[in-house]
């Protein structure tokens, strides 16, 4: 046993023994402390930690005292643009510009109603014009009276109606010209008994205009012919429509 071991010994039973009396002795317990200090083994180098792992899982960030704090930027202006979306394909069929049939039929569907609403409307709001109740053709036996003036090519007489005589003249020339000639409604008794000097009384005349016939309408009085008011009640309302060579007859009660 060397003389430190000797004398580690006996400062350690001063210390550590039933009789220790080693606090009262500053020397010799720094002494002891110096010995068990040498005796101690030396603590083992820590195993240093791989540096990739760490570094790949703690980012490390430095902070810069002395950097200028970074300028304000316009929020919207960070916003990444977005990627460019491929629309799937029932994403293009849905509003692709090329109609379907579907909609060419339903588009049809209410272009017809449309139309068929319209007309009803139409037809509600125009009266219905009432139909034709007889039909006068030319009298090609009549007689051309002088009191008319000089027969025009083109006028003829038509056939009594209940004491009406209808007569086309070109002579009278309307807004259609003088080719078409104009519809005039007389007394038969009147126009047989007229002279130059007299005249015929003529109830109505009417000329063609553009597309429309000559046309010839009036109420029925008590100037009218006995046989006409005997037909047709006074107040009713007469229609004459010359189209060719027939006067088509309509009537309202």
């Amino acid at each position: 046993m060397s003389d430190a071991d000797a004398e580690l010994r006996a400062l350690q039973s001063r210390a550590y023994g039933r009789d220790a009396d080693i606090g009262d002795d500053p020397a010799a317990l720094r002494r002891l402390e110096d010995l068990e200090s040498r005796r101690q083994p030396a603590p083992e180098p820590a195993t240093a930690a791989p540096i990739a792992p760490l570094i790949d899982r703690v980012p490390l960030a430095v902070a810069d005292d002395s950097a200028p704090p970074p300028a304000p930027t316009d929020p919207l202006a960070q916003v990444p643009d977005e990627p460019a979306v491929v629309p799937t394909v029932a994403l293009r069929d849905r509003f692709s510009p090329r109609p379907r049939l579907a909609w060419f039929l339903a588009a049809a569907a209410a272009f017809l109603l449309a139309i068929g609403v319209t007309a009803s409307a139409t037809a509600l709001a125009r009266p219905i014009e009432p139909g034709v109740v007889a039909t006068v053709p030319v009298d090609p036996d009549a007689k051309w009276h002088d009191v008319l003036g000089e027969r025009a090519e083109g006028s003829v007489i038509f056939e009594d109606y209940y004491g009406l005589t209808f007569v086309r003249s070109t002579a009278f020339i309307g807004p259609a010209g003088p080719a078409d000639g104009c519809l005039l409604a007389v007394s038969t008794k009147g126009l047989d008994s007229a002279t130059a000097d007299t005249g015929f009384g003529g109830f109505a005349m009417g000329c063609p205009a553009g597309g429309f016939p000559a046309t010839v309408q009036f109420v029925i009085d008590e100037g009218y012919p006995d046989a006409l008011r005997a037909r047709f009640p006074t107040g009713t309302a007469m229609k004459l429509t010359m189209r060719g060579n027939t006067v088509e007859v309509r009537v309202d009660r």
